[in-house]
């Protein structure tokens, strides 16, 4: 099962014109802020304070975007960035191995800017732990998703406005050699952000696991696994989570989902009107996700921004609450969705729409589970909800398109 929660379904009704002022679109949603970015936020990495890389629609390219400046920036002209957390470094697969590149060396030539060091390890999709930092140095683990998996460490050393980079290892480590199916898928495996663990794709039963990795040898250890047929993950800087998405079977839509890797929890994030396409976590535990804009154009994809205090939580004191409260709003926008959405939809409504939703009569109509709940102490916690003090789904302004 994808969910352990799954299986409820709210009964369609006619939208009645008492409930007219309810709004069913992504506007009734709290975020941090949103974004129009340029091409789709696929492969999408968080990159310092202000910036993520991502590739466009159909692969072609990496592409920047600043959100401190609400605009795209130039980068090199290959797939696939992997930006350091820092953000004065990040790298590319290329026909020889890794590339690193600097990104000051970037904002001032363009994309036609060389690698500053290229060593052999090749594949897809890397992705970059932090095991180590002291000082001026860094000590960084480099995964590609290549036959299986490889890993491969460095160490970085920042010289004024240079860096001196040595890999620790002669040559890549192929990893999860000793699992039944002798190693991973070789576009799916993900390191964690201190490049202790890894997430990917069991060749032999197909279930997304996670993994703790023998620095000498390359095994795995089995930690957890994720309950649904997904893709690529974002593993969270504490060391908790995994977010990721999956394909809605009753929405057709992206959802975004987090699991926690210890107990295997997992809760969804987003509502039934977004369609997620991907996703990624940054230092200060905010999540950026990515999802198909309200237009519907290809040409650009909307960014969200969501603070720790706006993501939902499934063990909330007011989690019945905020169940009723989107099991209400479902009803009332004629849609079908699980307790899962529910719970998210509640702990992310607007202030304005929910005390718009809370009425006697719906709650009362709900299951039995809900019956012992009050409209007034429903009502309050439409002004304690999540993040209820954080800014509403304010656009940044259309995006830069000189890329």
């Amino acid at each position: 099962m994808m969910m352990k929660k799954i299986i409820f379904l709210v009964s369609l009704v006619c939208v009645s014109s008492a409930f007219s002022e309810i709004k069913c679109d992504n506007s009734v949603l709290k975020t941090e802020k949103t974004y129009e970015i340029p091409g789709a936020g696929y492969w999408m990495q968080a990159f310092g304070d202000c910036r993520i890389t991502y590739t466009s629609v159909g692969g072609i390219s990496s592409k920047m975007y600043n959100m401190c400046t609400n605009s795209a920036e130039p980068i090199t002209n290959r797939i696939d960035a992997y930006g350091l957390p820092e953000g004065d470094i990040y790298t590319h697969p290329g026909a020889y191995g890794i590339e690193f590149y600097k990104t000051s060396d970037l904002l001032l030539s363009g994309a036609q800017t060389r690698p500053f060091f290229q060593d052999a390890h090749p594949g897809d999709y890397q992705s970059i732990g932090i095991l180590s930092k002291s000082g001026n140095e860094r000590k960084i683990r480099i995964a590609m998703g290549s036959a299986g998996g490889s890993i491969k460490d460095y160490v970085i050393k920042k010289k004024g406005d240079d860096f001196e980079i040595k890999a620790v290892q002669s040559e890549p480590l192929k990893i999860c050699r000793n699992i039944p199916s002798a190693g991973l898928d070789r576009q799916v495996p993900i390191l964690s952000r201190d490049g202790k663990y890894i997430a990917g794709r069991d060749n032999g039963t197909r279930v997304m696991k996670i993994y703790k990795i023998n620095d000498r040898n390359g095994d795995c250890e089995f930690v957890n696994e994720i309950p649904a047929v997904t893709s690529k993950v974002s593993f969270s800087f504490d060391k908790k989570n995994v977010i990721f998405v999956v394909n809605d079977p009753n929405t057709r839509k992206g959802r975004l989902l987090q699991m926690n890797i210890e107990s295997g929890e997992v809760i969804t994030l987003s509502s039934p009107t977004e369609n997620v396409q991907y996703m990624t976590s940054t230092e200060k535990g905010e999540i950026l996700y990515s999802r198909k804009s309200d237009s519907g154009s290809g040409a650009t994809s909307t960014l969200v921004k969501l603070s720790p205090s706006l993501i939902p939580k499934a063990n909330s004191s007011d989690s019945k609450s905020y169940e009723a409260i989107g099991l209400m709003w479902a009803k009332n926008c004629n849609m079908q969705i699980d307790l899962d959405y529910a719970l998210a939809v509640g702990q992310r409504l607007t202030d304005e729409n929910c005390n718009a939703i809370v009425k006697d009569g719906d709650l009362k109509s709900l299951d039995a589970e809900y019956s012992n709940l009050k409209t007034d102490e429903v009502k309050k916690v439409c002004s304690v909800s999540a993040g209820s003090a954080a800014k509403t789904s304010g656009s940044a302004g259309p995006a830069a398109t000189g890329q």
